[in-house]
């Protein structure tokens, strides 16, 4: 496909002059809209394929051909690979001995005219030139001209970028494409159209080269583009693509089939990675997308390749999870969920469930970070969550930083049916606790996910000076129940209840402060 700098979507007529190139958006909006009713081949007409051409190698084809008024089009077809180095090109010209006068065009495999030319190559012959914009790279050669012939125009990467289409296949195929000739003066538009000149004319036979190379051994950047940090139906959606890069040189633009056309990503100036938002109106659920890139390098060339852009649910994995926070709030507070087009972010280990019926579901993700020591209780059961129909078919899981092992996981419990529920897990203030809810089986599109916070006392150090017990904690901690003022100090709510000034802080401070439990 024509991604970027090529020529789309006009009737041409060219006298002696090169075609310029038409914005590339209008291409690409072209070649999706058309997509779906592709043409095999120019119809009616005997088209000679010249196979695929590979950029690994230098891949050359050189065959003679000869106009007649019978036939005065010539039609070639070529596949090409999907691009892989910024550094692969395509040039295509006509040649020989004499002065035939000569016109070519290429054409997608859709019949949308990507460029033509008339006498960019020797004396009257013609010339296109694809990728690479450097003519004195390794195993460049200038257009065929013979002696006494007036040089063409530098093979130069001028008419644009050419990959494999992506609209062939979301795997990214090859692209065919295809190559008529004929005479100067023709007429060139879409859906394969070639009007050769009127009137008769002499027969007469050329050259046409088509070589395909990559020098110089480059390796283009890759981009694997994903989003895990926003859910559907969002104004902007986050995006990270992972790169591969030979030069950190590489700038990206994005546009997403499906959504915003003109969107960009920043690129943070590592070789390694782009991130960026883009807006995304038109998506309207979670799925995988299509989006194509360009990237460009210090001397100007161009790559272009698509990648899948996944819009997933919110907290999917557990690096993500701080977009959905769970409160230090005293007592049980109900959250919801879904882990459609979720994955398994584990790593669930046996004791987690039945190990003859591991799950198969996916998992997702929130993050904790208690204000005050206590206890959590976390439960899918219905009888907590106050879901009224199925039981959800869950399990359970919390552990501190993402992939440590799990502090308590479970899957069915009594009373619950195919729920979860985990009891009275000691949390510590300030520490990140991360807390999974997976799905047995089957997704599970509208869960709940009950969390109970019980709150424990502080610790006896009220005045934060490090020093345990001592006297002036119990002068600080009476000084601020009665009103004084202590920067350092702890609040006067010593149990965490939420209920202050109240005779049971005090009560509770002094029972810890000799040695007792926190009720």
């Amino acid at each position: 496909m024509v991604i970027a700098h090529l020529l789309a979507s006009c009737v041409c007529v060219r006298r002696a002059a090169r075609l310029v190139p038409a914005p590339a958006a209008l291409l690409l909006a072209g070649l999706v809209s058309t997509a779906g009713n592709a043409l095999a081949q120019p119809g009616g007409v005997a088209v000679t394929d010249l196979g695929t051409f590979s950029g690994s190698v230098s891949t050359l084809q050189s065959p003679n051909l000869t106009l007649t008024t019978a036939a005065p089009v010539a039609w070639y077809k070529i596949r090409l690979p999907r691009i892989t180095d910024p550094h692969r090109y395509l040039d295509i010209s006509t040649s020989g001995a004499g002065f035939s006068d000569s016109e070519i065009a290429l054409y997608s495999s859709t019949g949308t005219l990507i460029a033509s030319d008339d006498d960019d190559g020797a004396n009257n012959y013609s010339a296109l030139s694809f990728g690479i914009t450097n003519p004195g790279a390794a195993g460049r050669v200038p257009p065929i001209a013979q002696a006494g012939q007036t040089a063409g125009a530098p093979f130069d990467g001028r008419d644009g970028t050419l990959s494999g289409d992506p609209m062939v296949s979301l795997l990214g195929t090859a692209g065919d494409y295809y190559i008529a000739v004929t005479r100067f003066d023709a007429t060139f538009g879409n859906n394969f159209g070639v009007i050769p000149p009127a009137g008769p004319a002499s027969d007469f036979s050329m050259l046409l080269t088509v070589r395909m190379n990559t020098p110089g051994g480059q390796v283009a950047p890759t981009v694997d583009g994903r989003n895990d940090s926003q859910p559907f139906g969002v104004d902007t959606v986050r995006v990270i693509a992972d790169a591969s890069a030979n030069t950190a040189d590489v700038r990206a633009d994005l546009s997403v089939v499906g959504g915003n056309s003109n969107a960009q990503l920043a690129f943070d100036g590592d070789g390694e990675r782009w991130e960026g938002f883009i807006d995304v109106p038109a998506l309207t659920q979670p799925g995988t997308f299509p989006f194509i890139y360009r990237a460009s390098n210090a001397i100007g060339d161009v790559t272009v390749d698509q990648a899948s852009l996944q819009v997933l649910q919110l907290a999917n994995e557990c690096a993500y999870a701080d977009q959905r926070f769970i409160a230090s709030t005293l007592g049980t507070t109900v959250y919801t969920y879904t882990t459609v087009l979720g994955d398994v972010d584990g790593p669930w280990v046996a004791a987690c469930t039945t190990p003859s019926f591991p799950p198969t579901g996916n998992d997702v993700w929130f993050r904790m970070f208690p204000s005050t020591n206590g206890t959590l209780t976390l439960s899918t059961c219905n009888s907590d969550t106050g879901f009224v129909g199925t039981q959800p078919d869950t399990l359970l899981g919390i552990r501190e930083f993402c992939f440590d092992p799990f502090l308590s996981c479970g899957d069915d419990v009594g009373g619950c049916g195919v729920g979860t529920r985990l009891t009275n897990i000691p949390v510590t203030a300030g520490q990140e606790y991360n807390i999974a809810v997976r799905a047995w089986g089957g997704d599970i599109p509208n869960g709940r996910l009950a969390v109970t916070f019980v709150p424990g006392c502080d610790d006896i150090d009220f005045n934060n000076n490090d020093v345990f017990p001592e006297d002036q904690d119990v002068i600080d901690f009476f000084n601020v129940l009665a009103g004084a003022d202590c920067p350092v100090c702890n609040d006067i709510d010593f149990n965490n209840n939420d209920v202050f000034p109240e005779d049971q802080d005090v009560i509770d401070f002094f029972n810890v402060l000799a040695g007792g439990a926190c009720p």
